[in-house]
This record gives C-alpha cells, structure tokens and sequence, in this order.
C-alpha cells in the first residue's frame, strides 16, 4: 500500500501543537476528562496506525454537547493525534458564526451536514429553513429537490472526509448522528467514508471507538445531561481499533453487514445505563 508522501501529511505545525495543548489544559477545568490507567490497547493502537500515515476515525458516543470538545481535548493532548489536522462534521443547525473562525487557527476544519434532525427541525422552523435555503440551497419543503441537493452534499462531506484521512488526519464522528438517551440509532456516517475507500482502493484509515461514562450520572436521559456538563468528569472507555480492511473482514465481505458491526464495537465503550432497555 502506497503511503501519502510526509509533504502531503494532514500535519499541523508545531506552534498550532502547542497552541492546542494550552486550549486542552486550559478546557479541561470545565470540561473534566478521565482516561482508562493503563492506556487502552485500541487509543495505542491508533496512535501506532496514525505514525504509519493511517487515517484516524474515532467513533464516539454522543449523549451531550459536552462530548466532541473533551474528544478534542483527548486529540490536542496525544503526542501523535495532536499532530494531525482534524476534520470536525457538525449539523447544519448547530453550526455558530464562531466554529469556523475558532476551529481554523487551530488545525480543526468543520463540516456542516445535513441530517435527518436538522431536516425536522426545519419544517418546524420557518427561520431555519430560510437559513438553510439562502446559505446551502436546500429547500426543505422540495422533497425532490431535496434528496438532490442532500445527495451532492453527503458525497461532498465522503470525499472530504477521505481527502483528509488518507493523508493521515483525524476525522471525530458520533455514529448515532444526533445526541440520544440511549445507544439506538446508527447513521450511515462511518460506514459510507469505509465503503467510498475501498471502493477508492483507499485501505490506510482505522476506525477507533470511544464511549465514556458521566462521574455520578445514572440517567442519560434526563434533558439536563445533553448539554455541555460543566465541571462533570467524562470517564472515557475505549474500545476496538479496527482498519477498514479489518472491519470489512468481520462483515465478511458483505458491506450491507457494516453498520450492525458499528453498532456492537460502540455497544462495547458504553456504559450500562446507556444501553437500550429491553423491550
């Protein structure tokens, strides 16, 4: 397998490294992390990857507003993620004026995708769908027009994601698509950059999962813990790190298998409480 020339590495500069580990010190008083003592074979195992010029995928539980930033505080502090320019997919409706402007100077570039919440959301919101409209030209009350232009910008987001990972960048998704009570649904997000690689013929990317507990938090349904948890300490658990070709193996050649195995490797970072209840 060829490998992305050190020219063209996802690297960041060393001033944007130490940049990110003052952001990551500094966010980590109101944003509290834990990490699994000793290391996790499946955070060592994607470091080993990443310094091999593999791609980066981590999978993340997404129970709060609070998770993708102490996911990055994980990122900036890694010797060898820490390096690495991050690819950031944020809903179209969550995207603020400042994401952009402050993810930049800092190695992080954010994506806005559409999903099936922000589409909800919109046909409820005579301002978001306006918004929608005039900034990505989709029109939510064209169902035709709309599976057109939400085709084009999902293709848009794959290839971007592939762009950046098969020169060796981290890519954060949450799976699930949308903050939930319970590990229910799975989008197709990670399981659509695997298939466009492979089709690629694109084999250096790695999908490492990551769920976590809150300190103290038995219920992840209550609407107070989607927010930001200030002060409250994420205890991270992390799970498999697996190649494309190792995840493509496990379905046993069957991609349509893809996203059922996502969902047991996230099933496994979980805690308990987050589990869906039996019916």
């Amino acid at each position: 397998m060829a490998r992305s020339p050190e020219a063209q590495e996802a690297r960041v500069s060393i001033i944007v490294q130490g940049t990110r580990r003052v952001v990551a010190r500094s966010a980590s008083l109101p944003l509290p992390i834990e990490t699994l003592k000793p290391r996790s074979e499946g955070w060592e195992k994607a470091e080993q990857l990443n310094r091999e010029n593999y791609g980066i995928i981590i999978a993340h539980m997404h129970a709060s507003k609070g998770d993708p930033p102490r996911v990055l505080e994980r990122i900036f502090l890694s010797p060898t993620l820490g390096r690495r320019e991050v690819f950031a997919p944020i809903a179209m409706h969550q995207l603020k004026g400042w994401h952009r402007p402050v993810g930049a100077p800092i190695g992080v570039q954010v994506f806005p995708v559409f999903t099936p919440e922000t589409q909800t959301l919109a046909q409820k919101s005579p301002v978001l769908a306006k918004k929608l409209k005039d900034k990505y030209g989709i029109d939510v009350a064209d169902s035709r027009l709309l599976r057109v232009i939400t085709t084009e910008h999902t293709r848009q987001y794959i290839d971007q994601a592939i762009l950046l990972l098969q020169k060796a960048g981290v890519e954060m998704v949450a799976p699930q698509g949308h903050r939930e009570e319970t590990l229910t649904t799975m989008t197709t997000a990670i399981e659509s950059v695997v298939k466009r690689a492979l089709d690629k013929n694109i084999h250096n990317i790695a999908v490492l999962f990551v769920g976590y507990d809150i300190k103290d938090v038995q219920n992840y349904g209550d609407k107070n813990r989607k927010n930001y948890n200030f002060f409250q300490t994420y205890r991270f658990h992390d799970g498999k790190c697996l190649t494309v070709d190792e995840l493509f193996t496990k379905a046993n050649g069957n991609l349509k298998k893809l996203r059922e195995i996502i969902r047991l490797e996230m099933q496994a970072t979980v805690p308990l409480e987050y589990l869906p209840k039996p019916s």
